[in-house]
């Protein structure tokens, strides 16, 4: 959880991961996250071709960016990881950029906790 006040002070940071993609629902990183509703993740799907950058504010989801996805081999390793500089943020899959955008509520020191703006 996103709980170090110290934290707000970060402009750029990186969360990655290695998985093996598998045939049902979405996997992924998330980020910025004070709680189950306010957060910032990138997900894939090989079982729905997709990949969607998102964020949740007040548990509401909001889609930012998406793509088709070119997996096709649900058996192999997936390296998938989010970078975040200022308010802009990136979705890479094994090392390929895939989706970005940018968001006000990234902005230095917003939380994307209820009260952001």
């Amino acid at each position: 959880m996103y709980k170090d006040a110290d934290a707000l002070k970060w402009e750029d940071y990186m969360a990655e991961t290695t998985f093996k993609l598998g045939n049902k629902g979405w996997a992924g990183v998330q980020v910025r996250k004070t709680d189950s509703e306010n957060y910032l993740a990138f997900e894939t799907s090989h079982q729905h071709k997709m990949h969607r950058l998102y964020r949740v504010t007040g548990g509401n989801a909001k889609t930012l960016a998406s793509k088709s996805s070119t997996l096709n081999d649900a058996t192999q390793d997936v390296e998938l990881s989010l970078t975040v500089r200022g308010r802009k943020a990136f979705g890479y899959v094994n090392g390929v950029l895939v989706v970005s955008t940018a968001d006000s509520l990234l902005d230095l020191g917003n939380t994307l906790g209820k009260g952001s703006a």
